[in-house]
């Protein structure tokens, strides 16, 4: 009996990796559409919205103290509790500083990665590449 793990027993990991390798043509196209509907995004501000309380006036995205990172977890942030948003936001400060493509950059490559599974996910479960392609496609410009 060998210790050695059999492909169908090393996770969903393994198995997305391999999927992404079977399907790296249509998973380019893909990126490709996304990089063509939202690439110029990395040139753009931030937007008057929400940003300035979010990002550019949020002490809570400045800091890794130990106190700071409790209070991400735990503070409403213009009405809203959203922990993981603020998480990303402390995320992309300690890299991107205040310069706004860095957070646009990061949303794109988010996207990205949704799009792929929803191409994978659609043809894992209709075994239907054109239909899974264009259900991420239709996903992917939204």
């Amino acid at each position: 009996m060998s210790n050695q793990i059999q492909p169908d027993q090393r996770g969903l990991p393994w198995q997305l990796l391999q999927a992404v390798k079977t399907e790296w043509r249509a998973c380019c196209l893909l990126v490709l559409l996304v990089l063509i509907s939202f690439g110029m995004a990395i040139n753009f501000d931030f937007v008057n919205w929400d940003d300035p309380w979010y990002v550019i006036h949020n002490p809570l995205v400045k800091s890794w103290h130990p106190e700071n990172l409790q209070k991400v977890a735990t503070q409403v942030v213009t009405r809203n509790y959203a922990p993981l948003t603020v998480f990303s936001f402390l995320l992309d400060h300690s890299v991107y500083g205040l310069w706004a493509g860095g957070y646009h950059l990061t949303n794109i490559l988010l996207h990205l990665v949704n799009v792929v599974l929803v191409f994978l996910l659609i043809t894992s479960l209709t075994k239907n590449r054109m239909l899974g392609w264009a259900t991420a496609a239709v996903f992917a410009i939204h």
